[in-house]
């Protein structure tokens, strides 16, 4: 997901391209368990400083149920707008004099924007923290482990809680 910005940095402050992408990267196809290519569009504005990248990408990545622990696949929308600090000079070819903090994004020597890592960054935020493969996921059974999705069991269970041995009394 490399995009050459050279002919851009050359370019005033405000000067724009626009780029549609179908990408498919191995790295981001492991992290972020995607099934597909990320497809989408890319608009890369000139500013004083760098350029900022304004993405929207879509795909389809495979998630693990938490409830019953089905694999199944879930469409996935990654929008990010960063800005990216060039650390040659266009001109000059030395050192920019503007220099990056820790947590900037770069354009290398080569004047090349790579979109991988803050596609992985907002990728990883968009991911479900309990991912369910429906609303209404029933889940395995504590007791014999059956999907509760596709199997009923004739398991009993008790919440063995002592705190609420004092309700259960009275029932």
């Amino acid at each position: 997901m490399n995009l050459n910005v050279a002919q851009l940095l050359i370019g005033p402050v405000g000067a724009s391209r626009q780029y549609e992408l179908e990408e498919q990267s191995e790295s981001l196809k492991q992290e972020l368990n995607l099934e597909g290519p990320l497809t989408g569009s890319v608009r890369i504005d000139r500013t004083n400083r760098g350029v900022l990248c304004t993405a929207l990408l879509v795909g389809q990545v495979s998630l693990q149920c938490s409830r019953c622990l089905a694999e199944y696949s879930q469409p996935i929308s990654i929008g990010f707008s960063e800005e990216f600090i060039p650390v040659i000079d266009i001109d000059t070819g030395l050192a920019s004099r503007i220099l990056p903090d820790v947590d900037d994004f770069v354009i290398d020597e080569s004047h090349v924007l790579d979109l991988t890592d803050p596609c992985r960054q907002y990728g990883l935020l968009e991911m479900p923290l309990q991912p369910l493969c429906r609303p209404d996921c029933q889940g395995l059974c504590p007791t014999c482990g059956v999907n509760r999705n596709h199997e009923r069991c004739d398991c009993v269970v008790e919440a063995d809680d002592p705190r609420l041995a004092v309700l259960r009394s009275w029932f």
